[in-house]
């Protein structure tokens, strides 16, 4: 029971230690996994550090609802954040938060929205050299935004990519995105098969329990899996 206890509070320490956007941008992709979609969560914040935007992965959500992206491809959580805001705004002293790194789309949207900054928590294997796009023009050069991601703290790497892994692992178990992404982070597509094969997160998810409730039930194992991948990273 002690032992319970003190895994608990260190969550809840490790937790309340995060910055808000990224606490929100998290719930907002526990949101998406539990609806069974990418769990991808974005906010984006004004030069003050307010809220003023929220938007999460709807690509696999029925039609019904009122956000304008919903059930189609292009349905990213920057995308729905974006959405919401006007074209007269200017983004220049803004900042997109987003628990994944920005998709070439996504990236595409945040030039168009001329949006001052971006920060992600995971890197995404599929998009390796996406950073590389302003060289292609003076455009792109003169308003892509100042990136800052992937995060060095290996829990919240590890819990980001949990999220967004969670539906390819239980629609696509033996596709793509699943097999591409256990060549990068084998530790992190371990455990998320795991929770996928023992349905670890069905109960908060049927009970649409925030995203602290479904975190702590696997707290311990992201702190073994993130302790793993940071002695990884370091020794290669």
């Amino acid at each position: 029971m002690e032992g319970r206890r003190s895994m608990r509070d260190d969550f809840l320490n490790a937790w309340e230690t995060l910055e808000l956007p990224w606490r929100e941008s998290l719930e907002l992709a526990w949101q998406s996994c539990a609806a069974g979609t990418v769990g991808v969560g974005s906010v984006i914040t004004d030069s003050n550090g307010a809220m003023v935007a929220r938007g999460r992965n709807r690509v696999y959500d029925g039609r019904s609802g009122t956000e304008i992206l919903r059930d189609t491809p292009i349905a990213h959580a920057e995308m729905n954040a974006f959405a919401t805001l006007s074209s007269s705004l200017d983004l220049t002293q803004h900042t997109l938060w987003s628990s994944q790194q920005p998709c070439p789309l996504c990236a595409a949207a945040s030039v168009f929205m001329h949006i001052g900054s971006v920060r992600f928590l995971a890197a995404d294997p599929f998009f390796q050299g996406v950073e590389r796009l302003p060289e292609l023009n003076p455009f792109l050069a003169e308003r892509w935004p100042r990136y800052d991601g992937p995060t060095n703290d290996d829990r919240w790497a590890v819990t980001a990519m949990l999220l967004q892994l969670s539906a390819a692992a239980s629609r696509n178990p033996g596709g793509s995105v699943v097999i591409e992404n256990r060549k990068i982070e084998p530790e992190t597509t371990g455990l998320v098969e795991d929770i996928v094969a023992r349905r670890l997160w069905s109960d908060a998810a049927n009970k649409q329990v925030a995203v602290t409730g479904a975190l702590e039930i696997v707290w311990p194992q992201i702190l073994d899996v993130a302790d793993r991948r940071k002695q990884r990273r370091h020794s290669s």
